[in-house]
């Protein structure tokens, strides 16, 4: 059943480029658009692949910090290949929501407990995105018109994207310290839904609600015990996300544009990521492409430099990173199931 989720997520994935490729090259020979690509500075496509490396590095580092704090070691190449199990199965899933699960196996896989492992990720993850909503924050505050002042679809996607994440970790600290009130409203909530006929198991969801809040207690119970460790991951997860927008950085700089700074690009990349967080489309692919080209109109000199920037930032943080996770995922699983087999219990 999870096999045929992944595969039906897959061919989404495909469809949704498929049209915004066609969309975004209707009006231009491919030809030119290559042409613009590969006339850009070859030092900031390395600098492009550094940052990529350096995201899912950071990630894997701040794993290795929450574990390491409650009393399991894994070195920093294990990290990144959970990084790249992460990344991998969130991009090819609607919301991201395939990669923890997945990740979480492979830790199991590795004799990590599965209460730490749920710890690690859980926090890594709640962490994750509250650096995505400071990061927003500063962009409102500071480049107000980046939201305000590109029209009315990405002012609505950026305030539905960045509510969005504000429940959500709400639910997520109530989830932790206030477990008598979200199990109340959630079990009446999910009574209601199969009474209606909505929710055609709900014994099932209810035990699957219990588990959930189960992990989040011991969670809770772990924040409590190691408050020191907090600024550390939320440090490490600063620079994971800042390394990801920086690249959008260096591809405008790749084309030879210099009158945006530093900053006022990663505020931009920063927008683009609450505004097409939130949609449960795999990759966030469509929307990415559409709210970039709304942000960047503006700012590159014609059509054909935009649609060409837009290319050169979606090759490596979506389909580079694609291509790279899902090498490294799968030459992990190969080289735990040749470990499995010699030990004569594959798993």
């Amino acid at each position: 059943m999870k096999n045929k989720k992944y595969w039906i997520s897959g061919a989404i994935l495909i469809i949704i480029i498929c049209l915004t490729m066609y969309t975004l090259l209707k009006d231009f020979k491919v030809s030119d658009i290559v042409n613009t690509i590969l006339s850009v500075n070859p030092i900031y496509i390395i600098l492009c692949i550094v940052m990529v490396f350096l995201y899912l590095w950071f990630e894997g580092l701040g794993l290795k910090v929450v574990l390491k704090t409650i009393g399991t070691k894994i070195s920093g190449k294990k990290g990144f290949v959970y990084a790249n199990v992460d990344l991998y199965f969130s991009l090819i899933t609607p919301s991201s929501t395939g990669g923890q699960p997945v990740m979480a196996y492979y830790m199991n896989r590795d004799s990590i407990p599965i209460p730490q492992s749920t710890i690690a990720i859980l926090f890594n993850t709640m962490t994750f995105k509250v650096v995505l909503m400071v990061l927003s924050a500063g962009v409102l505050i500071f480049m107000p018109d980046v939201v305000l002042g590109n029209g009315v679809l990405v002012t609505v996607l950026f305030f539905v994207g960045f509510g969005m994440q504000i429940l959500m970790s709400a639910l997520c600290f109530m989830s932790m310290f206030s477990q008598t009130v979200v199990r109340k409203i959630s079990v009446s909530f999910i009574t209601f839904l199969g009474k209606i006929r909505i929710l055609k198991k709900p014994q099932k969801t209810l035990e699957s609600l219990e588990k959930s809040l189960g992990d989040y207690a011991q969670c809770a119970e772990f924040l409590k015990n190691s408050l020191s460790m907090i600024p550390k991951v939320f440090v490490v997860n600063f620079i994971q996300r800042v390394c990801l927008f920086t690249v959008g950085y260096f591809v405008y700089r790749s084309f030879g544009q210099n009158a945006l700074n530093y900053f006022e690009v990663v505020g931009i990349q920063t927008a683009i990521a609450m505004s097409a967080n939130f949609l449960p489309i795999p990759g966030a692919a469509g929307i990415t492409e559409a709210v970039f080209a709304l942000l960047y109109s503006s700012i590159y000199p014609n059509e054909q430099l935009l649609v060409s920037a837009l290319l050169l930032t979606r090759i490596f943080d979506y389909y580079f990173s694609l291509v790279l996770s899902g090498a490294v995922t799968l030459a992990n699983h190969v080289k735990l199931t040749k470990k499995a087999k010699k030990e004569g219990c594959i798993k």
